[in-house]
């Protein structure tokens, strides 16, 4: 009877640690799910960052060559209205001699 009973108690202590094991292994299971889970957050907001730099420097490439452009516009602009000034220069100067030297203007 003290044997039986021994082995009673071994067998619920054996069934117990089982469960205990059972519990402990999904436990495992339910965190490698939950790390895996993490990682592939992280590697996704990584990817978001990555693309979102990359639409930043693509962004100021294209205002860096927008600016050029305005640059070369505004520097081109400029010369004509440089060889504009110096025509009505000269034209002044000729209409000034003009009259200097007696022939009406019209």
């Amino acid at each position: 009877e003290l044997n039986a009973a021994n082995i009673d108690r071994a067998n619920r202590a054996e069934a117990r640690a089982n469960r205990a094991e059972a519990r402990a292994n999904r436990a495992e299971t339910q965190l490698e799910a939950a790390q895996a889970a993490h990682i592939e957050r992280a590697n996704r907001a990584e990817a978001r960052a990555k693309r979102a730099e990359q639409r930043m420097a693509d962004e100021a490439d294209s205002e860096t060559v927008e600016l050029m452009l305005f640059e070369d516009t505004l520097s081109a602009e400029r010369q004509r209205a440089n060889r504009a000034e110096a025509r009505v220069a000269e034209l002044e100067a000729a209409l000034a001699g003009a009259g200097a030297s007696g022939v009406p203007s019209s």
